[in-house]
């Protein structure tokens, strides 16, 4: 962050413009398909930031050290990374709509299941295909959120900023209320809820203006 920071000194300065108001912002985001398509950036913040609580916490009571802890998060990282990759390949032969669906049903199916495995192979192998299948949905969403703001004729960099406004809140909520869940319920409930709201998210069905772009066409 340092080095990209003392870069950005070296670039031209913009030339001046004036700033969206706020209203452009809630406008945007109330738009016919936009929320369908926030909701895809603030549900894998708030699964993310779940996760990352209640496994850590999960894989310390099966006995793993901090490296191991660390080391299950940095492989699943690595998959996230290259989850990224195929989702948006996916994504550009497909549309959106089929990844986003198919990572919500990986992600209800494989994230629940962490708490009844005693394993840590096993729940660091799960946390690795639930972060997976979220990205699946992260990245195709992101994909949508872009054809949306692209088809009401706003500009890109609005759309930019609210999907950051989604996940960012969705990770902080995710976090907290897992932490809160799992100390009042045990680990079991707070995962099944996250498979919960994935199932719901499935079957949520996407606005009329939330279609998928022409397949094969590049966002």
């Amino acid at each position: 962050a340092a080095i990209l920071g003392l870069s950005s000194l070296a670039l031209e300065a913009p030339r001046a413009s004036h700033a969206p108001a706020l209203a452009a912002y809630v406008a945007l985001a109330l738009r016919r398909g936009i929320p369908y398509a926030l909701l895809l950036q603030a549900l894998p913040g708030l699964l993310f930031g779940a996760t990352a609580v209640v496994v850590s916490l999960r894989l310390a009571e099966l006995g793993a050290t901090a490296a191991t802890i660390a080391l299950s998060f940095l492989v699943a990282g690595a998959a996230q990374g290259l989850g990224s990759v195929l989702a948006g390949r996916w994504t550009d032969r497909v549309g959106p709509l089929p990844p986003i669906r198919t990572g919500l049903l990986l992600a209800a199916a494989a994230t629940p299941t962490i708490a009844a495995i005693d394993s840590q192979a096993a729940v660091a192998a799960l946390l690795g295909i639930s972060w997976l299948a979220l990205v699946a949905v992260l990245v195709s969403g992101t994909a949508l959120l872009a054809a949306e703001v692209e088809r009401v004729g706003a500009p890109q960099a609005l759309g930019f900023a609210l999907m950051n406004l989604a996940f960012a809140p969705g990770a902080l909520v995710g976090s907290v209320a897992a932490g809160a869940l799992r100390d009042g319920l045990g680990d079991g409930v707070a995962l099944a809820l996250v498979g919960a709201l994935c199932l719901a998210t499935v079957v949520v069905p996407p606005p009329a203006g939330a279609r998928a772009p022409a397949p094969g066409r590049k966002l």
